[in-house]
């Protein structure tokens, strides 16, 4: 039983084992290859076509766009009324946010402030509105130059 056991565990039996020529190994690597290498592709494009559905279906949402831009065009309006008729605590070079109040169609308007530094330039402000979702966005800017 032991002398069996110890020729099982042996390397008498590889004495018998042909060894297949190497260059018969290459076919399958390059097969195996071209089908990793084809399947990262149809990944790739599978995720790129995706996103591009995703764009065209967002950019045809016409209503949702018309809410967006109308709430950036409204919080822009509002950021600069509160900058010109109220006291605005923006420090010099820092760009500060202004809150603004929210729309009946529950559409969402963000507004910034950046004060140039020491005077040198014009006041930009900075307004982006969102559908309610919050799925499209609009920006706008403006620039004010005092003292032309």
């Amino acid at each position: 039983m032991i002398k069996k056991f110890i020729k099982i565990w042996s390397l008498d039996w590889m004495k018998d084992y042909k060894l297949r020529d190497p260059r018969s190994v290459w076919g399958q690597a390059m097969l195996l290859t071209v089908i990793m290498m084809s399947g990262i592709f149809m990944v790739a494009t599978a995720i790129a076509g995706m996103l591009t559905f995703y764009q065209l279906q967002q950019a045809n949402d016409v209503s949702s766009s018309a809410m967006a831009i109308f709430a950036a065009d409204g919080a822009l309006e509002e950021s600069v009324y509160r900058y010109l008729n109220t006291r605005v605590d923006c420090l010099d070079g820092v760009v500060c946010e202004l809150a603004v109040s929210p729309f009946d169609n529950r559409a969402i308007g963000e507004a910034e402030v950046a004060m140039p530094a020491n005077n040198d330039g014009p006041i930009k402000f900075f307004s982006f509105g969102y559908d309610p979702g919050k799925r499209t966005t609009r920006s706008l800017e403006m620039r004010l130059q005092f003292g032309l």
